[in-house]
């Protein structure tokens, strides 16, 4: 079974990796294939069921939303995902962990 909602599957990943930040080592530098799969483990040993298809799908259909949204160009959609949610795993978890907030 996997989450009802694709954002409901990011916010399982971003409340996980808030409270476990460690579980993110590791993770950068791998293939997109690769980092789906380390996700889809992470997130079964948690409690989050899904795939790494799932998540794939998802970071698909997150890329062609901004896309369409904001008519953001190639440097732009890059900044805004990490580097491109389909064709890089920064950008693959940068759709998954939550975003890092300055300290003030």
């Amino acid at each position: 079974m996997t989450a009802e909602q694709p954002g409901d599957l990011v916010r399982q990943f971003h409340r996980l990796f808030s409270e476990q930040p460690g579980l993110l080592a590791g993770l950068h530098g791998l293939s997109v294939p690769a980092a789906a799969e380390a996700l889809t483990r992470i997130g079964a040993v948690n409690g989050i069921p899904t795939s790494a298809a799932e998540i794939r799908r998802y970071a698909a259909q997150a890329v062609r939303r901004l896309e369409c949204r904001h008519a953001l160009g190639d440097d732009e959609l890059d900044a805004l995902t990490g580097g491109g949610a389909v064709t890089d795993a920064g950008g693959l978890l940068a759709l998954f962990t939550p975003p890092v907030l300055p300290d003030r």
